[in-house]
């Protein structure tokens, strides 16, 4: 099931790599489309008290099947609402997630474009880039 399989790998990945897995950690997930192949992709947001108070909520970004999955995208200090825009970058969807706080104020929509190989680490930074008037895409 995938989500059980999506479950397994991310308290791997976030305990592997000191990303906070207590008891508080959740996350919500959508399975998408983000390029126009077979393959579909998971955004995952994952956030908990651990998280919250670091600042350390996550976007991640997976590609793959339901019994495997690669980190396409890994972007901290990103905000919900999260939105697959209509613009692509390199024949990939561009990701809006919203940044605020920590000196950005007030917030604003950022574009997440997808460089080739992965989406942007940080959304607050080149490559990323902050979305001006009405930009379509989907929650």
């Amino acid at each position: 099931m995938l989500e059980d399989s999506l479950k397994n790998f991310l308290r791997s990945y976030l305990t592997s790599r000191d990303l906070g897995d207590d008891n508080t950690t959740r996350y919500s997930f959508a399975v998408v489309r983000l390029h126009d192949e077979a393959t579909q992709q998971v955004i995952v947001y994952v956030f908990g008290r651990q998280l919250v108070r670091e600042r350390r909520m996550h976007l991640f970004v997976l590609t793959g099947d339901a019994s495997s999955y690669r980190v396409i995208g890994r972007t901290p200090i990103t905000r919900l609402p999260i939105r697959i825009l209509a613009s692509k970058t390199k024949g990939w969807h561009d990701i809006g997630v919203w940044v605020q706080g920590g000196g950005v104020q007030p917030g604003y929509e950022a574009a997440l474009p997808f460089d080739g190989n992965q989406y942007p680490g940080n959304p607050s930074v080149p490559l990323a880039r902050q979305v001006k008037g009405r930009v379509d895409g989907r929650w």
